[in-house]
């Protein structure tokens, strides 16, 4: 789960820097800007690894509670 949140922190990052990667490779900036979302995709798959981790953790009676937590924070994220 860390090492996914990881990629996907250092993918969003280059995300944000194509511009001056572009500029410092003399590439084409939509090559780099599709390099570096593949980076943050490969990474980017942490909510099953989350959902895994909690229905290992947790008790019958606590899962229902902690899906939901994990469900509010998605829902909240794509508010944003």
């Amino acid at each position: 789960l860390l090492a996914s949140l990881r990629g996907s922190a250092v993918g969003f990052l280059l995300t944000g820097l194509t511009g001056n990667i572009a500029q410092a490779l003399h590439a084409d900036p939509t090559t780099v800007l599709y390099i570096t979302r593949f980076i943050a995709g490969l990474a980017g798959n942490s909510q099953p690894v989350a959902q895994a981790m909690i229905a290992d953790c947790t008790t019958e009676t606590e899962r229902p509670k902690f899906m939901g937590y994990l469900g509010a924070s998605v829902g909240i994220s794509f508010a944003i």
